[in-house]
Order: C-alpha cells, then structure tokens, then sequence
C-alpha cells in the first residue's frame, strides 16, 4: 500500500491547536522506526504532551504514521538540512542509514 508523500507540513499543521498552543516534535526515518513507534506509544499516554507532529524523514516512517493516524509530513532531508549531498536518490537507496553517524546533518538538525 502507497502512502501519499505529497502530505505537506502546511495541511497537517493547519489540523493541530492554534498558536500558543505548544506541539511536541519529533523526527524519524526508517533506521529508527522502533524508537519512534516506542516514543509515539508513549507520548500518546501522556496528555500533557498532546499534540504531537511527526517529521518523516523518508517515505517508509510516513507510511508508518498514516497507517497509526498520527500527524505527520514528509519532511526529506534535503529540505531539513539543506544539504545538497542528501538528494532523493540517495534518500531512497539509503533510507536505512543511521542519520547521527553523519555528524555534519545530525548538527543541522538541531
């Protein structure tokens, strides 16, 4: 089943509480799946850190999102870190790439 990529930050974000409303964050790619459904498992127990948003950094943790319901957009890595080295081709030959062993865009990050 093929999820929509063109899911846009815009439109997930018009459906979440109006500002100064606070939105817990977080990004993921397929490398750490298992530690994203762990902390979306357990952010969704907690009210207090309701909404939340998830960043998907490839198209497979978007897929992962929408199937669970949970706000979300495809956020490439190219377009989060303006880095030219991050192309969709490489995106999808390495979707499984650990993201912080490339210390250059983990710092981008944040």
């Amino acid at each position: 089943s093929s999820v929509n990529t063109s899911v846009c930050f815009e439109a997930t974000l018009a459906q979440l509480p109006a500002a100064p409303h606070t939105v817990a964050l977080t990004f993921g790619t397929v490398a750490v799946e298992d530690f994203l459904v762990n902390w979306v498992l357990h952010v969704e127990r907690v009210p207090a850190l309701s909404p939340f948003l998830v960043a998907a950094l490839d198209a497979r943790i978007l897929e992962v999102c929408v199937s669970r319901r949970w706000p979300a957009f495809l956020a490439p890595r190219a377009h989060i870190i303006a880095d030219t080295s991050y192309t969709p081709e490489r995106q999808f030959k390495r979707a499984d790439e650990y993201f912080r062993q490339d210390l250059s865009a983990f710092k981008k990050m944040g």
